[in-house]
């Protein structure tokens, strides 16, 4: 286990120099897309990370249920992808998005949506679950 500290440790350090050297040059552009860049590769690592990891260091129990809560993720996914219009927004743009841009854009935001209204249903039942438990 202790690779995986020192993994963590790593992923700050490069993270915690990216954010100094990004906020020490002055925002060029470099540093921008240097720093997307790097946030995408965070998100990847998260992504297989919280997909993988449930399998190795688990029992079979816990594995299945980690695959199915994968496998919400993945319906709530194409669900957001198939509500997504994909219109274009009138915007002075120097470089027009293809169709399949704005059709990714607006799964993000349908997505957004929808966990939002997960997160607040999740809050109130989770309210009202245990105030009716406790009495």
């Amino acid at each position: 286990m202790k690779y995986l500290k020192y993994l963590l440790y790593t992923l700050l350090a490069i993270s915690s120099a990216i954010i100094l050297v990004f906020y020490g040059t002055g925002f060029s552009d470099g540093m921008v897309s240097l720093a997307l860049n790097w946030s995408i590769v965070l998100m990847v690592i998260c992504l297989l990370s919280a997909a993988c990891l449930p399998l190795f260091f688990s029992t079979g129990k816990g594995a299945k249920s980690s695959m199915i809560k994968v496998g919400i993720v993945v319906v709530l996914c194409v669900v957001s992808y198939i509500f997504a219009s994909g219109d274009p927004v009138k915007a002075s743009v120097a470089v027009e998005p293809t169709a399949s841009t704005l059709k990714l854009i607006d799964t993000g935001l349908v997505l957004t949506s929808f966990l939002f209204v997960i997160a607040v249903l999740a809050i109130l039942s989770g309210g009202i679950i245990s105030s009716i438990r406790n009495r």
